[in-house]
């Protein structure tokens, strides 16, 4: 299986460091599940998960973690 790469990896990471208070995720989801998430969303869109670009979109639910593919 392919991995999310590590810059995208310590990216995610920062974000739920920063913002676990306010995103609008169950405190209890962590970085692996969120990982398996992007994973499978990549599979979804038949894109390389090492193109994964992950990100922090404000919604109107509160901040949510995103991914878009390159």
């Amino acid at each position: 299986m392919d991995k999310l790469s590590v810059q995208e990896y310590q990216k995610l990471v920062g974000i739920l460091k920063e913002n676990s208070d306010h995103l609008a995720i169950p405190l209890e989801e962590k970085a692996a599940d969120i990982i398996e998430s992007i994973c499978f969303e990549a599979k979804i869109k038949n894109s390389d998960i090492r193109k994964a670009k992950v990100n922090l979109i404000d919604t109107p639910n509160g901040p949510e973690i995103g991914v878009t593919f390159e």
